[in-house]
């Protein structure tokens, strides 16, 4: 989380940011730890650690994010397919499964409507993200989400009464960034998805709007 901290709270905004973690090896840091947490995920499967080791799904979420800022696309999808892993999801808290369902649901291009959920603390910050999802996944205008969401995190960024922010990338009063790696990262994502459809459009092979997938771990 260091590299990503100076980033948000140094670099200007995503373009300068992402200069620097580039610059930093950072992208190579992700790779890594993936490996370690496929790893990690294997010996889990092989009953030869207890799931535990692993954690929840915050880590990997914040990293599938780090991974789209870099435009390292689909090592930012592994790891969204991890933070949706029944046994990572009983670890997590209903929100952070719920995160994870809506970017399952991004990438794989589902139909997607937010669970209603009792927001706690930074909750109501963070579900902006999946509102933003949801325009995306349902061909809705994304204007009213980008504007939500570029709203929530000036509100987020003064917000002194957050106490919890350990990591200090998101946005706090007490500890403010200069961007938002989440909702940057989602731009880049959806901008990345849209050109891959019309790569698969002009190749005669697209297939957009697909309906979940029923009785999916």
């Amino acid at each position: 989380m260091g590299y990503l901290q100076i980033a948000v709270k140094e670099q200007a905004d995503i373009t300068s940011g992402v200069e620097w973690l580039k610059a930093q090896g950072f992208l190579a840091v992700l790779k890594r730890y993936w490996e370690t947490l496929k790893g990690l995920a294997d010996e889990v499967s092989a009953g030869c650690l207890p799931s535990s080791v692993i954690g929840g799904n915050y880590h990997p979420l914040v990293f599938a994010h780090a991974a789209w800022c870099l435009d390292a696309f689909s090592l930012g999808e592994s790891f969204v397919a991890f933070a949706e892993r029944r046994d990572v999801g009983k670890l997590s808290t209903s929100f952070w499964r719920e995160y994870a369902r809506g970017m399952g649901a991004l990438l794989r291009r589902e139909i997607y409507h937010p669970s209603i959920l009792r927001l706690r603390g930074q909750e109501k910050y963070w579900i902006v993200y999946l509102r933003l999802a949801e325009s995306v996944c349902n061909n809705h205008t994304m204007e009213t989400a980008v504007n939500e969401m570029e709203k929530s995190f000036a509100i987020r960024n003064r917000d002194k009464t957050i106490q919890d922010d350990a990591f200090q990338i998101e946005g706090a009063g007490g500890a403010p960034v200069k961007w938002d790696f989440r909702g940057n990262s989602l731009l880049k994502f959806v901008a990345h998805r849209k050109l891959a459809m019309l790569s698969d459009t002009l190749t005669g092979s697209g297939c957009v709007g697909k309906k979940p997938e029923e009785n999916r771990e």
